[in-house]
């Protein structure tokens, strides 16, 4: 198996040009932002499938980053690909702290590895809806997370698991430009949400929109 690379494109906007100043006394609206995203390798799944061996699709992860701080969307699953999106966010904005990991919906392989990006930016808060923190919570009862979950992927699933708190608002900033958080209703699974930035014309879309693979639409 060959495994993938992760892949990085970016998109950014400036609206004036300034010199960098401390966090305290930069213009916010005038930093400059940018989007990259990661790719993660295709995680082999323990169990075989009709007597064949068969991989996780790979996982896009967005870091939308300024002049200081980042936003992170979405995690990988297992602690090998959580330690790669780490390594990669160190060498993408080496300087920049990340304020927010946002998660677009409740299935585990969309935020299994908040505990471990926690531990490397502990000031960063993991944010989602209510909804999706109430579908991420059901995914760590034994019918999911151990009958599912830690059969697919023994031994690597960082445990003990953290879900992302409740976020009670459908907008949050970083350095003066707005996130919106657009409630989709079910797609791939029940309360999808997607995240917009307004200054880059950037759509995240979690799994709102599959590439090169079936779409899942088991609700659970």
């Amino acid at each position: 198996m060959t495994e993938a690379k992760p892949h990085t494109s970016k998109h950014s906007k400036t609206p004036h040009s300034q010199p960098n100043k401390p966090p305290s006394t930069y213009n916010t609206m005038s930093s400059l932002l940018k989007a990259d995203v990661w790719v993660s390798s295709r995680l082999p799944i323990a169990i075989q499938r009709d007597g064949q061996s068969s991989a996780f699709s790979p996982i896009s992860c967005a870091l939308i980053h300024g002049t200081y701080e980042a936003v992170l969307v979405d995690t990988p699953i297992s602690t090998t690909q959580t330690t790669d999106l780490t390594k990669w966010i160190e060498e993408t904005a080496p300087t920049k702290t990340l304020k927010y990991i946002y998660i677009t919906h409740g299935h585990g392989d969309h935020w299994f590895g908040i505990p471990l990006l926690l531990k490397r930016w502990p000031s960063a808060r993991a944010i989602a809806t209510p909804a999706t923190v109430a579908h991420s919570q059901g995914q760590l009862e034994p019918e999911k997370f151990i009958d599912i979950w830690t059969r697919f992927f023994p031994g690597q699933i960082y445990q003990p698991q953290k879900t992302a708190e409740p976020w009670p608002s459908d907008t949050f900033t970083m350095e003066g430009h707005e996130f919106r958080i657009i409630e989709v209703g079910h797609t791939d699974t029940l309360d999808s949400t997607a995240l917009y930035t307004p200054d880059i014309h950037l759509v995240v879309a979690g799994d709102i929109v599959y590439g090169d693979v079936h779409q899942f639409f088991w609700g659970g």
